[in-house]
This record gives C-alpha cells, structure tokens and sequence, in this order.
C-alpha cells in the first residue's frame, strides 16, 4: 500500500537509523521483517523518508550519483523512446512497478542495465 493510504508515517527514526515503522507495517499487513532497514520505492517514497529524516535529525537521505546517473541515463530519448514512455515520467513510471513489487529504488539501474 502507499505511504498516504495510511495513517500512520511509513519511516521513522530510532536512535539515528531510519526503519519502517512498526505501526505502518501492521496497518498495511506486510510480511517485511521489523529489523528491515528502509529504503524508497519511489520518489514519493524518498521525499518522505527526507521528510522524515530531517525533521528527526536534521540532515537527510543522500541519493547516492549512481542512482542519479541512471535516473539521468534511462530519462534521454533513446531510452524513453525503446519502452514507450515520455522522458520526463520514466522514473515515476518504473517507480510505480518498483512500489507493486517492494523493489528499491537503488535497484533500477539493472533494469537500465
């Protein structure tokens, strides 16, 4: 389920590391072990967790320039163009797929691979 389908936040933040909140686990009934560390499906996902992070620490989740650099490399024409999609919705396109299956979003350069 998405973050907003539920009331409660999907991150939070326990003696400096980020996890899934335990509460949002219950409520969307996922099988996700508690220990899981979190990581974004999406960019929603990622905006959050920014959220979340810097209002508990005050610095945030850094993407890291591999992700950047996919995210840059599957959004030029060639790429758009091979798998039917406007440039500029390639990653929220993929990240749609990415949120159905859990699949993290660091993940998506194998799939530009």
């Amino acid at each position: 389920p998405a973050a907003s389908d539920m009331s409660q936040p999907k991150y939070v933040v326990k003696n400096g590391v980020m996890t899934l909140n335990p509460a949002w686990e219950r409520a969307s009934a996922s099988s996700t072990p508690s220990k899981a560390l979190a990581y974004p499906t999406n960019m929603d996902d990622y905006s959050e967790m920014n959220a979340t992070k810097r209002m508990a620490t005050k610095q945030i989740v850094e993407m890291p320039a591999s992700t950047i650099a996919t995210f840059d490399a599957i959004q030029k024409t060639t790429y758009s163009a091979a798998i039917g999609v406007e440039p500029g919705n390639v990653v929220d396109e993929l990240g749609a797929l990415f949120t159905l299956h859990e699949i993290p979003l660091g993940l998506m350069s194998k799939v530009a691979a």
